[in-house]
């Protein structure tokens, strides 16, 4: 079970949020931030109302 990302730490962190804009057009959105984290939008075939979103920080990564 997943959670609502929105949800999730200080609203000011969602602001460059892709989830609308990945599920209306059914295409993956990325956004990569000035630390170094990219944050994925990711639509679920065959779901309309469904997308996997996650962040991977470039920083920590070997």
């Amino acid at each position: 079970m997943g959670s609502i990302c929105f949800k999730v730490g200080a609203h000011e962190s969602h602001r460059s949020c892709k989830a609308s804009h990945a599920i209306s057009t059914k295409t993956a959105q990325y956004v990569k931030s000035l630390e170094g984290k990219i944050r994925y939008w990711l639509p679920v075939k065959g779901c309309d109302d469904i997308y996997v979103h996650m962040t991977l920080d470039t920083n920590v990564i070997k």
